[in-house]
C-alpha cells in the first residue's frame, strides 16, 4: 500500500511541475514580446527610426544570448542578470513614456517571472 501511495504522489508532482513548466514558459513568452514591444514604443516616441532600431536591437541580443536556443548561451547567473537589466529598462522605458502605472505592473510581473526562473530552473522541470 506504501508503494501505490508514494507513486500517486510522486505522478502529481510530476504534472506540477509540467504545469509550472507550461506556465512559466507561456508567460515568459508574453513577457518577453511586451520588452520588445515596450522598446519599440519607446523608441517610436522619440523618432519612428529610434523605434525600429530599439526593437531590432532588443530582439537580435536577446536572440544571439539570452533565448532559451541562444546561439552565445550565458551562464544562469549571467543569464538572470542580463535579463533583469533588460527587463528593468523595459519597465523604466514604458514609465519614461507616461505609462508609469503600466510601467510598474509591468516590473512587478517581470520579478515574479525572474524570481520564478531562479527557484524553478526551466532545464529542471520535466
Amino acid at each position: 500500500m506504501p508503494s501505490v501511495v508514494w507513486q500517486s504522489a510522486r505522478k502529481r508532482s510530476e504534472h506540477l511541475g509540467v504545469a509550472v513548466r507550461g506556465l512559466q514558459l507561456t508567460s515568459a513568452l508574453l513577457l518577453e514580446l511586451a520588452v520588445f514591444a515596450a522598446f519599440a514604443y519607446w523608441g517610436w516616441t522619440v523618432h519612428w527610426a529610434v523605434g525600429i532600431a530599439a526593437f531590432a536591437v532588443v530582439t537580435v541580443a536577446w536572440g544571439l544570448f539570452l533565448s532559451p536556443k541562444a546561439k552565445f548561451p550565458l551562464p544562469t547567473p549571467a543569464k538572470l542578470t542580463a535579463k533583469a537589466f533588460v527587463f528593468a529598462g523595459a519597465a523604466f522605458a514604458l514609465v519614461a513614456t507616461g505609462a508609469t502605472v503600466l510601467g510598474l505592473v509591468f516590473g512587478a510581473l517581470l520579478v515574479v517571472l525572474l524570481v520564478s526562473e531562479a527557484v524553478w530552473p526551466w532545464a529542471h522541470l520535466a
